[in-house]
């Protein structure tokens, strides 16, 4: 497929990669190979869904798929979007309510960080995090967040929209606090509108994640 796609000369009009189930080291060199053979003769970006596993499940792919996925395509990304155990589990953290997601999103070294799941101070809801990594030596990153209802039954689908809906606003100008804080309204407001289904309701709900308002955000 990339080399059709290179044949055409379609290859180099790609400004951006965004990888997501890889369920296998083969897959993850796959994804690899491509970004570097794109980066050779232009500027892109790469966003990096490491879709590993959730809570309480764990892992859901292969051990060896998730380590290749943490030791080849988290250095290569510009931005990833792991869940807290994803996050936990890259960070090599033992994922206890004691652990810092700002601490764990900067032992990755990635520049850009957004966490989904995470704990939040009331039970009732959820925090996302956004962590930029400080590019002077030294100096810790920048941290945002939002808080958002915990859902006791959320439709399939809300991580890979963030991903998309982060991708999307960050190819369109906006800054990365800009762009999470979109994206976060965003998959709120597609949540909202798919409320008793398996499966976001995308179409119908357009409106909600399109251009939300974006949701209050702490910066850190």
């Amino acid at each position: 497929m990339v080399d059709t796609l290179n044949d055409n000369g379609w290859l180099g009009e790609i400004d951006v990669v965004v990888s997501g189930y890889l369920p296998s080291p083969q897959h993850v060199t796959l994804v690899a190979d491509t970004v570097a053979r794109i980066r050779q003769t232009k500027t892109i970006s790469y966003i990096c869904d490491p879709i590993l596993g959730d809570e309480p499940k764990g892992l859901y792919i292969d051990e060896a798929a998730a380590a290749a996925i943490r030791d080849t395509l988290i250095p290569l990304a510009d931005a990833i979007t792991p869940n807290l155990f994803e996050l936990s589990w890259l960070s090599g953290s033992p994922n206890s309510p004691d652990d810092d997601p700002i601490e764990m999103a900067a032992r990755l070294a990635t520049p850009i960080v957004v966490a989904t799941s995470l704990r939040a101070p009331d039970e009732g809801q959820l925090a996302n995090l956004l962590y930029t990594a400080s590019s002077t030596a030294g100096n810790g990153g920048k941290t945002w967040q939002i808080d958002v209802p915990r859902l006791t039954r959320a439709p399939h689908g809300a991580g890979d929209l963030l991903t998309a809906l982060f991708c999307g606003h960050s190819l369109n100008g906006q800054s990365a606090p800009s762009a999470f804080a979109k994206a976060v309204a965003g998959v709120a407001g597609a949540l909202e509108a798919s409320e008793n289904s398996d499966e976001l309701r995308l179409l119908p709900s357009d409106a909600a994640w399109l251009d939300p308002e974006p949701l209050p955000m702490r910066h850190g």
